[in-house]
């Protein structure tokens, strides 16, 4: 009796669970809406420097959970950013480590938050913890 060659059957053992994970994976992300895991820069407030100058306020991450929140600002002011965490029940927005201005300049947690309008804070809070409302404001997205 020939001995028959098993190398057809192991690409088969490797492709079932592989197969198994994609699916899993494509199931759980049909799962959670598309805001709850959307990292895309989402506009909150435009500053009006003076005249015509301006500075558009962005936060990214995963809004659902609060995870990897980046502040970023970007206009006439020139560009910044910095990790935060919205307290929705607190109504509160809080940097969370150093910032960037310019992409280089690092700043403190406290230079940071100083850097941070009033109306920025609120346009945050409203944004993250009414999510009905945070379509409303539709810019152009972010350039990074």
């Amino acid at each position: 009796m020939p001995v028959k060659s098993i190398d057809h059957i192991l690409p088969m053992r490797l492709f079932a669970p592989l197969a198994a994970l994609s699916l899993l994976s494509l199931s759980v992300s049909q799962m959670l809406p598309t805001s709850a895991y959307a990292t895309e820069p989402l506009y909150l407030y435009q500053d009006v420097i003076g005249g015509p100058y301006v500075d558009d306020w962005f936060i990214s991450g995963h809004r659902a959970t609060d995870a990897g929140l980046i502040l970023q600002r970007q206009g006439k002011s020139g560009q910044w950013q910095a990790p935060v965490a919205v307290d929705c029940a607190a109504r509160t927005l809080t940097v969370t480590g150093p910032g960037l201005r310019f992409e280089h300049s690092k700043l403190s947690k406290q230079q940071a938050q100083a850097d941070i309008p009033t109306a920025v804070v609120s346009a945050s809070i409203q944004a993250l913890c009414s999510p009905q409302q945070s379509s409303a404001a539709q810019r152009p997205p972010i350039n990074s």
